[in-house]
């Protein structure tokens, strides 16, 4: 662009902006219909045009306008925010929600923005939010018989949908930090209906209960910072509990081997863990660990290590006012009550209670794996292991 020609161009929408100030509109937009007809498309000539037409009342020739400055740049985060709000104005709340959206989607860090900035994106937000919470009722109670007919098993499944739909949750995907196996479905929690023993489980927490209490009372200093990175590991998202006692463990079977000096507190546990159909992956599992949340603790968003195992939460000791999320589900544990999630889907902890709260944590194989699948995984970790203790020159 000739920089002479771009001077004048800024001169004269500073002085087309001084005559709005002043109250001189159509003085405004004379000039600038001018300096448009004399120039070549220009984001700035068209977005204040649509300031002009918006003053003088005329907001259809100001959308216009609008419009013509995000054909020239469609990613302007100022020029989405000003198109939304003239919809808003016109009426069109449908189209102003869609077009904030997108506005929020490519809306700088708030510190970036100055105060006015800050409030219409602050506008935007909300009225996004209420469009796609209205959206969402209204889906919801259209598909009430939809949903309804789906199997008991596939109704959450099928709500879910309808929030993706709305674009009101996210979607989230298995991202194993160690072995992904890959055609895995991403499932947040899992249906009872695939591990049959959870009753059993479910049946013996007295029991472990028990042993814990005991076990807290007599050696509860054995329990270590379940984060425990070495000196010069990234600690990212961790760093605040790493070597930190708020999250705390005591583990009875850890990558798949027995930790004596513990399991000797918990005998019948141990007998209890025997007879389930644990994990079982050389270097992997089983594992079995008791997980302590401090008051006021959080746990961040994190992925576990691999999608050919899920977890297995059994709660033993509560505060009343903790919860637990996976994906996009949030959910509160419940005495007597153990779930399997996948813990490959991004997840969280929150204990927002006054005293501490523990959990027993094992691993099973996830359903979906076929016995030959299996096989082939624990072969492959056998030929890794054997690779890696080989005296190959790479």
């Amino acid at each position: 662009m000739d920089i002479s020609n771009a001077e004048h161009i800024k001169t004269e929408i500073v002085s087309a902006q001084g005559l709005l100030r002043d109250g001189k509109v159509s003085q405004a937009l004379a000039q600038l219909l001018a300096l448009q007809a004399a120039s070549t498309p220009n984001f700035d000539i068209e977005m204040n045009l649509a300031l002009a037409f918006r003053h003088s009342g005329e907001l259809a020739k100001a959308l216009t306008h609008i419009n013509a400055a995000l054909a020239i740049e469609p990613y302007s985060f100022i020029g989405l925010l000003s198109k939304g709000l003239l919809e808003e104005q016109t009426g069109a709340h449908q189209a102003a929600a869609e077009t904030y959206s997108n506005a929020i989607k490519i809306a700088p860090d708030q510190s970036q923005l100055n105060e006015p900035l800050r409030k219409q994106l602050e506008h935007a937000h909300k009225v996004s939010r209420q469009y796609s919470e209205k959206l969402e009722r209204h889906l919801e109670q259209s598909l009430i018989n939809a949903i309804g007919s789906l199997p008991n098993n596939f109704r959450n499944r099928g709500r879910e949908f309808v929030r993706l739909a709305v674009g009101n949750k996210k979607n989230y995907v298995s991202e194993a930090v160690q072995l992904q196996y890959p055609q895995l479905p991403a499932i947040p929690f899992h249906e009872r209906d695939d591990f049959p023993w959870l009753d059993f489980l479910e049946q013996q927490t007295e029991t472990i209960v028990d042993e814990l209490s005991a076990f807290i009372l007599e050696k509860s200093g054995l329990f270590e910072p379940y984060v425990q990175y070495q000196s010069g590991t990234p600690e990212n998202q961790f760093a605040d509990l790493n070597n930190n006692t708020d999250w705390s463990s005591i583990w009875l079977w850890r990558d798949g081997v027995p930790q004596e000096q513990h399991l000797a507190g918990f005998q019948k546990t141990s007998a209890i863990l025997n007879s389930l159909p644990l994990f079982d992956l050389a270097g992997l599992g089983p594992t079995a660990v008791v997980s302590s949340l401090a008051p006021g603790a959080h746990i961040p968003p994190h992925t576990g290590s691999t999608n050919v195992r899920l977890l297995v939460h059994l709660p033993l000791i509560l505060t009343g006012d903790e919860s637990f999320r996976v994906g996009s589900q949030i959910r509160s544990w419940r005495m007597g009550e153990a779930w399997v999630f996948d813990d490959t889907i991004e997840h969280e902890a929150w204990n927002h209670g006054g005293t501490h709260r523990y959990i027993l944590i094992l691993d099973v194989w996830n359903p979906a794996l076929s016995l030959e699948e299996r096989l082939l995984i624990k072969e492959l970790m056998v030929a890794k292991a054997s690779f890696n203790h080989s005296s190959i020159n790479l």
